[in-house]
């Protein structure tokens, strides 16, 4: 049994190492097309095994790239036959600063696991599109939204703007205001990050000239990747554009719809009532004299004749007034002639 133990043990190391995980590393990006200094997540993914440790990333520093925030990492077990494999990835939140190719690289250690080195991964950094570039471009790039809050509205009070997104929000320089004469004081100012959106909070003191209401204005200006278009608010500049939303495109065209379907029916009625009504002030020959005075053909002028003969025939013995029928040119035309001219009564 001694001599036979280390075989056993020898094959128990055998089997556990053809489990482990072969350890590795790569380069992930969540845009590999980003803006000019739009913020995308940087990680690096490492397969390891989880008794190796913890890994660490030596981040070469990249002359055209800003890091705005190590976010944290993820761990995650991977189930199946190599259950002692585990995925970390490792992130941080960049800005790229100039447009063109960007080579991005990393390296990666720890106590227990060995030195990877990641293959470098090229990334297209797009340039920002001139058309609709507002003059003084303010340079922040990503979503961006705003809310001014003013609870006195009234005198001498104290007024917060908050801004929120993952655009660069300290490149809004004065984004607030006012009128001349009204006076605006900074007091104060923070900077937070939740995850990959900045919020930041300025808090200012208002005194209007006439210790009314006052005029606060929203000066931004920034560019939105999701739609390739700028916004710029505050007076002086287009506002941003508004869709219509579907349920106001539906109801135009149901507005449309139903001014269509009206004039038709109207237009069909007053058809009705010129052809088939008497007239005592508009008879038959007044109405037909018009109408050849008018433009209308001598063709249209039989048509009619022969519809108000098979009219009255309503009064014969047979009585087949019901087979009296105008052809569907002939209504057009008639249509068409009223539309232009009127009624043809007087």
């Amino acid at each position: 049994m001694k001599k036979k133990l280390p075989v056993i043990i020898t094959a128990l190391l055998l089997i556990a190492t053809g489990i482990r995980a072969e350890p590795g590393a790569r380069l992930l990006v969540s845009n590999p097309e980003p803006y000019l200094g739009e913020a995308f997540v940087l990680s690096v993914a490492v397969h390891r095994d989880r008794l190796s440790g913890v890994v660490n990333v030596s981040w070469p520093a990249v002359a055209s790239m800003a890091v705005e925030a190590q976010l944290p990492g993820t761990v995650h077990r991977r189930a199946g036959p190599r259950s002692d494999e585990v995925v970390e990835n490792l992130r941080r939140l960049v800005r790229p600063l100039r447009s063109g190719p960007l080579l991005l690289t990393a390296t990666t250690a720890g106590n227990t696991s060995p030195r990877m080195q990641p293959a470098p991964l090229q990334i297209h950094v797009r340039p920002l599109p001139q058309q609709g570039k507002p003059a003084r471009f303010s340079g922040m790039v990503g979503q961006l939204a705003y809310r001014l809050v003013d609870e006195v509205g009234r005198g001498r009070r104290q007024v917060v703007l908050e801004l929120s997104g993952d655009a660069d929000l300290t490149r809004a320089q004065s984004p607030l205001s006012t009128r001349t004469g009204d006076v605006l004081t900074l007091l104060d100012e923070q900077l937070q990050r939740r995850g990959n959106i900045f919020i930041r909070r300025l808090r200012y003191l208002y005194s209007p000239a006439d210790d009314g209401r006052g005029e606060l204005r929203v000066r931004l200006n920034w560019f939105d990747p999701r739609t390739g278009r700028y916004h710029q608010t505050g007076a002086g500049g287009p506002q941003p554009s508004r869709r219509l939303l579907p349920a106001t495109i539906a109801l135009l065209l149901l507005a449309a719809a139903a001014t269509f379907l009206y004039r038709r029916t109207r237009r069909n009625r007053h058809l009705r009532a010129w052809l088939d009504e008497e007239h005592p002030d508009a008879p038959r020959s007044r109405r037909l004299a018009r109408l050849a005075a008018a433009g209308g053909s001598e063709e249209l002028l039989t048509q009619l004749e022969r519809y108000w003969q098979q009219r009255d025939r309503r009064f014969a013995a047979d009585g087949q007034a019901g087979k009296a029928s105008l052809p569907p040119a002939a209504r057009r035309a008639l249509l068409r002639m009223i539309d232009k001219h009127g009624s043809f009564r007087r």
